[in-house]
């Protein structure tokens, strides 16, 4: 059974997320059944917060279902402290406006 991170006293946060993220990937990956694989790009650090939470809402369901589940992220830290595993970190390479964005066209280009 899995401890929600609130319940772990005298952590910081991050540290929560990770110890959780690694108890949801030793419950899920044990399963034998076909692995549930989703995809989730993010564009900003926002993005990488919600994506975080849609992670593990997702491994808790998957649990909840017996379900075995891969998640692959181009996100941030807290995405992947959540469970998923990440292709990129594009958390350095958000902007505001269009000519705000031009020097990040080629390093995004790379993370593909």
């Amino acid at each position: 059974m899995l401890v929600p991170a609130a319940a772990v006293a005298g952590t910081s946060p991050t540290a929560q997320w990770q110890e959780l993220a690694a108890c949801r990937r030793v419950a899920v990956s044990s399963a034998a059944k076909p692995a549930l694989r989703v995809a989730i790009s993010t564009g900003d650090v926002s993005g990488d917060m919600h994506a975080a939470r849609v992670v593990t809402a997702l491994f808790e369901r998957a649990e909840e279902l017996g379900v075995r589940l891969e998640v692959v992220a181009l996100a941030g830290e807290r995405t992947a402290a959540a469970g998923a595993t990440l292709i990129g970190d594009n958390t350095g390479l958000s902007s505001i406006g269009l000519l705000e964005a031009v020097p990040f066209v080629i390093p995004s280009l790379k993370l593909q």
